[in-house]
């Protein structure tokens, strides 16, 4: 990373940070570097549902165990919000049903059972 600080060059680095180490990056990329941070709040568990709702184009209500789970698993962090739904679709605990034409979950499957200590089952 240092290198790519010390380099001439132009170009967009995406990365992301803790709020605590927000200085190590500064550092990591220099004084000449121009860096705009942008914070990411944590999001809440009406917002986590409003995301998985969307993501699963169901109901708020029929959900809100879903988002619950990830909601606590996650700490309202966004990324991994969104990762920890991805995980739990490639572990086929979340999956689609074509009879009924929906988005279906299971958590009681995930063997042991998924809880915020344990990510994706």
């Amino acid at each position: 990373m240092r290198s790519l600080g010390a380099a001439k060059l132009r170009m967009l680095i995406v990365i992301t940070v803790r709020t605590e180490s927000i200085s190590v990056a500064h550092e990591t990329f220099g004084q000449g570097s121009r860096s705009t941070y942008i914070a990411l709040p944590s999001l809440t568990p009406e917002a986590v549902g409003a995301f998985v709702s969307d993501a699963l184009h169901d109901t708020l209500t029929h959900v809100a165990p879903l988002s619950d789970v990830l909601h606590k698993a996650a700490h309202g962090n966004v990324l991994l919000v969104r990762e920890l739904l991805s995980s739990l679709k490639r572990a086929n605990h979340i999956f689609y049903d074509f009879q009924s034409d929906a988005w279906r979950f299971n958590l009681v499957r995930c063997d042991p059972p998924f809880s915020s200590s344990r990510l994706p089952c």
